[in-house]
């Protein structure tokens, strides 16, 4: 499986890259003919800074 990862408004460590792409790979247990997975992370403006980070998860 082909995982990309992508961020806006955010830096993208080498120990966030590593987790992302562990639990992503969980994924194949379930879905074993994913292709690719497409991960987005970024950071929105609200007004609860409790719900500001957002991972979207796109799978083909």
């Amino acid at each position: 499986m082909e995982v990309s990862i992508f961020t806006r408004k955010m830096e993208m460590t080498p120990r966030l890259r590593e987790y992302v792409e562990r639990k992503v790979e969980k994924l194949d247990r379930y879905l074993p003919s994913i292709e690719e997975a497409r991960v987005e992370l970024k950071v929105e403006n609200t007004r609860s800074a409790d719900h500001s980070q957002v991972a979207q998860l796109t799978v083909r």
